[in-house]
């Protein structure tokens, strides 16, 4: 099986949290639907019941939105459901797939929604660009730099604690692979910790530690270095998978094409 796939039990949890979540809101929801109209270019709202539509005032925000957001629910669950059944199938088949077609078809429920409806509803799974996005906008505190750390600038304006993890950064960023810099995150097994950096591979929506070990020549270090290796393994993180390392020490320097052909395979990037 290949590590660069969500698995299919995996996607199938997920979709079915997601579809316990819209029916339980759809259930909610008041009868008829929400008829929109432009006049002079602003809109009018009707809710629509049978054959009768009753005007409802902008004041009453509450039934427009409900209203939208019930019309999205229903078609999020009809598109849940079906995916629902063929991941089932997959998984008799001990079949795999990228997580990446479940996502583009539910987040798309969301983009074909006309703009002005868009405003209305909560999406249950966002479109990638709004998802990296919000994934990029968390605010964190990094690990904490000292007088003696030398001033060394990405491009993309962060500060970060030698050469090589400049080179790294900034080949992320041209690759186009969002990342956070040492920002924390608790593993169980192992604490709070601050990797390198955290990548984001937004087609199986997933996380990937990236650890730089750059001075592999200090017998000390590299204990430590091998140590930290291991724990990752211990709490569920694979090499190549969600897991990945570059390392330096000695007459052996940091190489930026090798970098860059094991992102781009790791990412599926052409």
């Amino acid at each position: 099986m290949s590590f660069y796939y969500l698995p299919i039990d995996t996607q199938i949890m997920e979709v079915r949290q997601l579809i316990i979540k819209a029916d339980a809101s759809l259930k909610k929801k008041p009868p008829g639907s929400l008829i929109i109209h432009k006049k002079y270019n602003q809109p009018q709202f009707y809710q629509k019941i049978h054959d009768k539509r009753i005007y409802i005032p902008k004041s009453d925000q509450h039934l427009i939105h409900a209203l939208a957001q019930k019309t999205y629910d229903e078609r999020f669950l009809k598109e849940a459901r079906s995916l629902s059944d063929e991941l089932d199938h997959l998984q008799l088949a001990h079949a795999e797939r990228s997580a990446s077609d479940m996502y583009y078809r539910l987040s798309n429920i969301y983009n074909k929604l006309p703009s002005f409806r868009k405003d209305l509803v909560t999406p249950y799974v966002l479109p990638d660009d709004l998802y990296i996005q919000e994934w990029l906008s968390e605010s964190y505190e990094g690990l904490p730099f000292t007088d003696s750390d030398p001033l060394i600038m990405t491009e993309r304006g962060e500060r970060v604690r030698s050469k090589s993890e400049k080179i790294i950064a900034d080949k992320l960023y041209a690759l186009g692979l969002p990342y956070r810099y040492e920002f924390p995150v608790y593993i169980p097994g192992f604490g709070l910790i601050h990797p390198d950096f955290t990548i984001l591979d937004i087609m199986e929506r997933r996380e990937v530690y990236l650890e730089h070990f750059g001075l592999m020549q200090d017998p000390d270090y590299s204990v430590r270095a091998f140590t930290k290796i291991d724990r990752y393994r211990s709490a569920g993180y694979h090499l190549g998978d969600n897991f990945l390392c570059t390392f330096e020490g000695g007459r052996y320097v940091f190489q930026t094409q090798p970098f860059t052909v094991m992102m781009k395979e790791r990412f599926r990037i052409e």
